[in-house]
Order: C-alpha cells, then structure tokens, then sequence
C-alpha cells in the first residue's frame, strides 16, 4: 500500500491505494481503494493538489508537465445565509502589501434577477490593480460576492484572477440575462465607469 496525504485548505485525509502490480494495462492507474472520513470523489475535488501528486506518482516522468499546477488563487466559500464567497485579494490585503486598488461593487438591489427572487440584500465586489506599475492595465486582483448561489458562481471571479482579465475583459463578456451571474460584469462595468444599471451617487453638497 501506498500512503500519503492529500492537504487542501478545506481537507485533510489518508489515501490509500491499492498495491502497484503487473495487473495494470499501460495507462491505468489504480483506482482508489477508500478515503476516511471523505468518499474518494469529495477528496480529489476538494483537493486539486492532492490529485496532482497521485497523478505524478503514477504517470511517467516525461508526462508530468502535462500535470503542472500552480493556481494563483483558490476560492472560498462560507455556506451562510446568504452564502459568502471570495477569492484573491481583498481590499485589507491589498492595503497592507501597499497596491493601490479600483473597486467595482454592484448592489444587488439593482439586479432584476436577485429582485424577482425576493433576495436582493446581495453584493458583488470586484478589485482591479490601480497601481502606477500596472500603466493603466487594471488586471482583476480578487473579489467577493454575499448573496443566494455565492459559492457557485465564485469560480468565474477565479478564472479571470487565473488569466488575468482586466476590466473591460470581464464587462464585455457577454452574461445571460436575467441572471445573477450577470452582477459580476456589471461590478467590473461599474469599476471601468461604464456602468447604467447603478445611478451615480448623488451629490449632497447643497
């Protein structure tokens, strides 16, 4: 048997694999025997790391690039109600390693969907690198969302962190309407000053 343990922010547990025989066809891998306290499919998705290190136990060497990780970002999500959810940097972050943010936060009171839903107390919060280094190219830095379905739509957010999308990127990809999901490219319309569904704040100096 072969152990070793597979670690994630969220997760922790003992793999054990069947023994390594002969009785494998080129290309197989031994499939899981049991993992305690998780079932095998929890584990390996919960742990993206821990599957990567199983594949390069078993795959040859000189198919291991193929299995190179190396996330910028994972997100998280709290199963509240309403749920909560975020990845990369926050603004508090972002502060205390001293880069200058641009922030687009879309109220939920402004989404049709979230409004015929009856649940528009969430938000949706977008932070764009507003530094003199990034030159005017204002790359997506993280992001939160407090809101019904948080957690399954946090993965876009992460994949834009993942390529490096800048506004305009995220606020012209083109979202299905009415949908929650949408809030998120109007969060990044909002930072890039393009937004029309959030009235601009009014001015009280009389």
């Amino acid at each position: 048997m072969i152990h070793f343990m597979l670690q994630s922010h969220c997760k922790r547990a003992v793999v054990f694999l069947g023994s390594l025989s002969s009785n494998f066809l080129p290309g197989q891998s031994p499939l899981l025997d049991h993992v305690h306290g998780l079932d095998s499919g929890d584990a390996l998705m919960c742990c993206p790391d821990g599957w990567l290190d199983l594949k390069c136990r078993l795959r040859p060497a000189q198919d291991l690039a193929a299995s190179a990780f190396n996330a910028r970002v994972t997100p998280s999500v709290a199963y509240t109600h309403p749920e909560v959810a975020w990845v990369g940097l926050t603004e508090d972050q972002a502060k205390a390693q001293g880069i200058k943010v641009k922030k687009g936060l879309f109220p939920w009171t402004a989404s049709g969907r979230a409004i015929a839903n009856g649940r528009d107390e969430g938000v949706t919060k977008l932070l764009f690198d507003d530094s003199p280094e990034a030159q005017g190219h204002d790359k997506i830095l993280g992001g939160g969302m407090v809101g019904t379905h948080a957690g399954a739509m946090i993965g876009e957010i992460a994949i834009a962190v993942e390529m490096g999308a800048d506004a305009v990127d995220i606020g012209k990809t083109i979202h299905p309407h009415p949908t929650l999901g949408e809030s998120i490219g109007m969060a990044a319309e909002f930072a890039h000053g393009s937004c029309t569904d959030v009235p601009p704040a009014r001015n009280q100096t009389l």
